[in-house]
């Protein structure tokens, strides 16, 4: 057990690191005093309830980790300090997040969720969150999220969904169609959506991450919104074959990973409109061989991986290419 006087004295402590201490309890006031605190790490203990304002309102914390702990519910009295700018959560197996247990934590800029399963689909509210650049939901065991679950995250880079149920992505995943209306309010256009989208046709996601979901089909238009995607993952999934026109308008795409999927060819059109590509693996598929026109787009590649038995044409736009097989 925490001891409840242990840090009354250390009003300058702008950091403690209680990782890997074996603490199952934390008195309600035991960080009272400790209001320079700034990094706050009780990951990898016995934690299963925590005080409800456990930290001083008016501290200056900027990182809390609970991460691998045995948590049982967390909402916004748990995290009552605006100034948090990240939060780990994950491992957290049997966690219920309370939907509105974010509504206070308008700077957060990472959040870390992965393995809590969202039981019930007990999905938190991130519509505060307007701050957010980094979301990890990996392995939570998620089919479908809700419709327009990221439409509030316009400062959003990077999102990993690696090792959920997703198996088929849509349109209706990603793209999202709105009218912008008149109303601003600090300094935020606020826009009525008009239908049910998970992202804003403004969003500003660069990575996206979706390896390991039992994923076999994507809809032609699943990325349409995705302009500014710089890394896409597909690996480890159960893709045969693409739609055509899947990544025509991922043009700012410059890595891709296909590989371990269940591939058979790969059709030169396919790449059409990215011609900012740089890297791409597509090894341990089926693919035999690769078109001869395959390169024909591709003019910023740089990096190849593929199996040693798939054939590929031998002129390529690029005289720096590295082919690893």
């Amino acid at each position: 057990v925490l001891g409840e006087k242990l840090f009354e004295t250390n009003f300058e402590l702008t950091e403690i690191q209680l990782k890997k201490s074996k603490i199952f309890e934390i008195p309600e006031k035991a960080f009272k005093n400790t209001l320079n605190l700034t990094h706050l790490n009780l990951s990898e203990n016995l934690l299963r309830i925590l005080p409800e304002s456990f930290l001083p309102k008016v501290c200056c914390l900027k990182e809390l980790h609970l991460e691998k702990n045995e948590l049982l519910r967390l909402n916004s009295k748990h995290l009552d300090v605006v100034e948090i700018r990240t939060l780990d959560i994950s491992d957290n197996p049997d966690l219920i997040i309370e939907k509105s247990a974010f509504e206070l934590l308008k700077s957060l800029n990472t959040l870390k969720m992965a393995n809590v399963q969202f039981l019930h689909l007990n999905f938190p509210d991130l519509s505060t969150l307007t701050a957010l650049y980094s979301l990890d939901l990996k392995n939570n065991s998620v089919i479908e999220y809700p419709k327009e679950y990221f439409f509030p995250l316009f400062n959003l880079q990077t999102l990993f969904l690696d090792d959920n149920k997703i198996e088929k992505l849509s349109k209706s995943q990603f793209q999202s169609i709105y009218e912008r209306t008149k109303h601003v309010t600090k300094k935020i256009t606020i826009k009525k959506y008009l239908n049910n989208q998970l992202f804003s046709d403004d969003n500003s996601l660069l990575l996206l991450s979706l390896s390991n979901c039992r994923i076999r089909n994507i809809s032609e238009n699943v990325f349409k919104c995705l302009t500014n995607l710089t890394y896409l993952k597909l690996s480890n999934n159960m893709i045969k074959g693409f739609d055509l026109l899947v990544f025509r308008h991922l043009t700012s795409l410059q890595t891709l990973l296909l590989n371990n999927n269940r591939l058979i060819t790969l059709q030169g059109d396919l790449f059409e409109t990215n011609r900012n590509l740089t890297r791409l693996n597509i090894k341990n598929n089926k693919i035999i061989s690769l078109q001869l026109d395959f390169f024909e787009n591709l003019i910023s590649l740089m990096y190849l991986k593929l199996d040693a038995t798939c054939y590929y044409p031998r002129k390529v736009p690029n005289a720096n290419l590295y082919i690893e097989n």
